[in-house]
């Protein structure tokens, strides 16, 4: 059975997400960041970096919650929560996976904790105001991503709606959809899904 170590509301919740829509048997074990377990033993021994997640499936192990995605949509490909590999969509997939981690995490994510989940003594505005003009590049991007589908891909939910739509849950909490309607309406959408809401509740 896969084995998902991590902390709800963090990046494992992009992979807990997609499990639930996959909907593929799986055990979550809690790494409870508030108590430092992540860097401590047994996980810490797991994991190179002491982050969430950790994924194990049989004798494979895996960290990066975007590879993660990308592996279980591939093994149960029967889900068509991945395009066929060598098409125009597949590519777009690819592309909108690694926009996740590579633009929406290292900005909304910052955004977050600056604007929420820090003790307000401890939130720095500075950090709010370096991340707000790559925020609105990347919303202004999706929107365009996005057309006038109801997914990022068309009118199918994929593993690209997962990686991203943790981002813009995120950003949707903290106000960040003010003059994106239509990513905000996606993005309500998508937590609307029973899928999310356990990944997100346990």
């Amino acid at each position: 059975m896969i084995r998902l170590h991590g902390f709800r509301g963090t990046r494992a919740t992009r992979v807990e997400w997609l499990l639930q829509e996959l909907g593929v048997p799986y055990e979550f074990v809690l790494v409870d960041l508030r108590k430092g377990e992540h860097k401590l033993e047994p996980y810490a021994r797991l994991h190179p970096h002491a982050y969430v997640p950790y994924l194990e499936d049989g004798d494979l192990r895996m960290i990066e919650s975007a590879a993660m995605c990308l592996y279980l949509a591939d093994k149960y490909s029967d889900t068509g929560m991945a395009p066929p590999p060598g098409t125009a969509q597949r590519a777009r997939y690819y592309e909108l996976i690694v926009h996740a981690v590579s633009i929406l995490d290292e900005n909304v994510i910052p955004m977050y904790f600056h604007l929420h989940l820090l003790p307000p003594e401890k939130r720095d505005p500075r950090v709010v105001e370096k991340c707000t003009p790559r925020w609105l590049e990347a919303a202004t991007f999706l929107e365009e991503r996005l057309g006038n589908g109801p997914f990022l891909l068309g009118h199918k939910f994929t593993a690209a709606d997962a990686a991203v739509g943790y981002d813009l849950f995120l950003a949707l909490k903290v106000g960040l959809m003010d003059g994106h309607p239509k990513l905000k309406a996606y993005t309500e959408r998508l937590a609307e899904r029973p899928a999310f809401q356990k990944a997100l509740s346990g």
